[in-house]
Formats: C-alpha cells, sequence, structure tokens
C-alpha cells in the first residue's frame, strides 16, 4: 500500500510496514484510504488474509459514517488491534 500525507510518501511491503504507516496516518489520509478501500484491498491482495480483510473493510466503511477526527483516530485504534490481535499476539 502506499500513501501520502503533507509530509511524507510511504509503502508498505509487509504487515509491520503496514502497521508502521497505519499508526501514522492523518485524519484526511484515513478517510481518502479508507474511503476507497484502500486498506483491505492491500491486505486481501499482498498479505493474503481475507479474514482480516473482511474485518478492515468493516472499519474502513466505518470511516465514511463518522464525521470527526476524534471518531477516525478511534476507528484507526480499531484497525491497529485488529492487527495486534492477528499478527502481534
Amino acid at each position: 500500500m502506499d500513501g501520502s500525507n503533507s509530509s511524507h510518501q510511504w509503502i508498505a511491503g509487509n504487515i509491520e510496514e503496514f502497521y508502521r504507516a497505519l499508526s501514522s496516518c492523518g485524519e484526511g489520509v484515513m478517510r481518502d484510504h479508507a474511503g476507497h478501500l484502500d486498506f483491505s484491498r492491500w491486505i486481501r491482495d499482498v498479505i493474503q488474509d481475507v479474514l482480516l480483510a473482511e474485518r478492515m473493510r468493516e472499519l474502513e466503511r466505518a470511516v465514511s459514517q463518522v464525521s470527526s477526527p476524534l471518531e477516525v483516530y478511534a476507528i484507526r485504534d480499531r484497525m491497529l488491534k485488529a492487527l495486534e490481535d492477528r499478527y502481534f499476539d
């Protein structure tokens, strides 16, 4: 997955890089990538984890339903937790 914000661009080649990149995403980057289902697509296509991709897709869709930056960051935290539960525990 690749993405950008005003200060940098990144490309994730593995789940650890994806986790770090997601951790640093700002609200606008989150909304943009979630709106295009980029996170779940990357997990499905690169990591080939269909179950995690489905969970991430649910969370991506939730981003479009919230209005405040704090709510977006709360969803990002849930995405990070899903990654932690699946790969880092």
